[in-house]
């Protein structure tokens, strides 16, 4: 199976957040300079109207794992059952207080970096440049990123705006049943 961009979806009240939608937005721009497919993933229950409307904002393909836990850990593992399956070169979430932990515990265990609070991703010549906020977010610093390992990036609210796509795919959920183990670390 080829390469794809996973954008996680964080919801409230059984909608996707903006700044998911943002990510999405942003996914879907670098999937036109990489030719990779975006794959929005939703987890949690309720979410069957949510996973439809990420088909507006430029997933090529949505999954929606149907899990009763909340806890992160749980969410994170879950991510990562979809990652081994699916191999995408970049795993966006918004920089949400829930994003920022989960980009980190996801992260973790695949032994990648996290770069969280992007204000700008591109793609160019194979690699991710992510520009970053240091020193309070006085300096803007831009990051390049190259390698096989798959990218975790927590992405900014209004890095990028919102849009609904022109040429939006309409498709099937995928939808599957899920009981995630919590596995803690020492």
């Amino acid at each position: 199976m080829g390469k794809n961009i996973m954008v996680y979806i964080e919801t409230a009240d059984n909608s996707p957040i903006n700044v998911s939608l943002e990510a999405l937005t942003l996914a879907k721009k670098i999937s036109k300079e990489n030719n990779e497919q975006v794959m929005a993933v939703l987890i949690g229950e309720n979410l069957d109207e949510a996973a439809k409307k990420c088909f507006d904002y430029g997933a090529d393909e949505v999954l929606y794992v149907e899990e009763s836990k909340k806890e992160l850990e749980a969410v994170g593992n879950a991510l990562i059952d979809i990652k081994e399956k699916h191999n995408p070169s970049v795993i966006f979430l918004g920089s949400t207080i829930n994003g920022k932990d989960l980009a980190n515990i996801v992260a973790s265990k695949m032994k990648t970096p996290a770069f969280v609070d992007a204000v700008n991703v591109k793609y160019e010549n194979g690699k991710y440049l992510m520009t970053l906020p240091m020193y309070s977010g006085n300096i803007l610093k831009e990051v390049t990123f190259e390698g096989d390992k798959t990218l975790v990036i927590a992405v900014r609210s209004g890095a990028c705006k919102k849009e609904v796509c022109e040429n939006a795919k309409s498709g099937e959920v995928k939808k599957k049943r899920q009981q995630t183990k919590i596995y803690l670390q020492k």
